[in-house]
C-alpha cells in the first residue's frame, strides 16, 4: 500500500476542495493506471490521474453540457 499525503491529493483536485468522493475517484484512477502499466502505484500515476481529471473537468464542465443540450 502506498501512502500519499493529503496535501498532494488536495492539490491534485483543485480548484474545488478535495472531498472524500473526489479523493476516492482519484485514487481509483491511479490504481487503474498502475494496474494497466503493470507497476506499483507511484507519484507518476498520481500526476497522470490529476492531469486527466483536470482535462475531463474542462471538457465536460457545466457550461459546455448546457450549451450542447440546445445545439
Amino acid at each position: 500500500m502506498v501512502s500519499v499525503s493529503l496535501t498532494l491529493v488536495e492539490s491534485a483536485t483543485r480548484p474545488k476542495l478535495a472531498t472524500p468522493h473526489s479523493i476516492k475517484n482519484l485514487t481509483s484512477i491511479v490504481h487503474a493506471l498502475a494496474t494497466v502499466g503493470e507497476e506499483p502505484v507511484s507519484y507518476k500515476y498520481l500526476e497522470m490521474a490529476a492531469e486527466s481529471k483536470e482535462e475531463f473537468s474542462k471538457e465536460f464542465s457545466e457550461e459546455s453540457r448546457v450549451e450542447s443540450m440546445y445545439v
